[in-house]
């Protein structure tokens, strides 16, 4: 008699319900917006790290140019007196404009390796689209301190006389000045194409200030380079603070890194 074999069922497949499917995907979605902020966050502050290398390799190179026998800067794109004409570098809202005279192209050849002239972060539409006028591109992240360019003008809007510095020797304290600084991506006076920002205009102004700046470039900081070759992330009361209970020209600094007569 032939015996007859069963053959077992096969396992019936389970599907998933809408409901189930639903609460998976919800889930995921979940996960997404959590993890999403937190790799912005990593993407910036690599970001901020590979400036803040760039400002530091920028600061040494400042350094290096001023004891090679030059003064710590070619002077930038800015209004001079006749006996440094032609004038070099790039000017904000006037005729100069000299790419391989600019302070960047100079510094250059003193770094041991290839400046960045483009922070990452920086997303100003003047790299792509001409501002100020005459109308301009973007050609640099980063802007030196005019008060550090030797050159002079008459009296500051504190109503007092300033004087600039050309020879690293004579500043009071390298390690509190502040040269370069991240320049603002725009500008209604022509500075996110220049090579250049005025402190003596600001007088504890931060709108004039931020035209000239970008203060919060990186999570609400920005990196600064400094006169004795070193560089910091710092938020703008670290390196810019009047004091409310000042009054012109008595000006009472919290912070000033920008003034070589008051930093410290």
């Amino acid at each position: 008699m032939p015996v007859r074999t069963r053959t077992p069922a096969a396992p019936s497949a389970t599907a998933f319900t809408l409901i189930e499917l639903l609460v998976v995907i919800s889930i995921i979605a979940l996960l997404i917006g959590l993890l999403l902020p937190a790799l912005g966050a990593a993407r910036e502050t690599s970001r901020m790290a590979k400036c803040l290398s760039n400002n530091r390799q920028m600061a040494i190179s400042t350094v290096n140019f001023a004891y090679a026998g030059a003064q710590p800067v070619r002077p930038a794109g800015a209004s001079r007196d006749a006996s440094l004409l032609p004038s070099v570098g790039f000017s904000h809202g006037g005729s100069t404009y000299s790419e391989q005279g600019s302070w960047f192209f100079l510094l250059q050849d003193f770094s041991d390796g290839t400046l960045a002239w483009r922070c990452d972060s920086d997303e100003s539409p003047a790299w792509e689209t001409p501002q100020g006028s005459p109308s301009r591109l973007r050609r640099v992240s980063y802007a030196t301190n005019f008060l550090l360019s030797g050159l002079s003008r008459s009296i500051a809007p504190s109503g007092r006389p300033y004087r600039t510095y050309a020879d690293l020797d004579k500043i009071p304290a390298p390690s509190a000045t502040c040269f370069i600084v991240e320049l603002a991506e725009e500008s209604s006076s022509g500075f996110a194409t220049a090579d250049h920002v005025h402190p003596e205009t600001w007088t504890g102004n931060l709108p004039a200030m931020r035209n000239q700046i970008e203060l919060e470039q990186h999570a609400g900081k920005a990196n600064y380079a400094f006169l004795d070759g070193h560089a910091s992330t710092e938020q703008r009361e670290g390196v810019y603070d009047l004091d409310p209970a000042s009054v012109i020209p008595n000006l009472i600094w919290r912070a000033n890194a920008f003034d070589p007569e008051v930093a410290r």
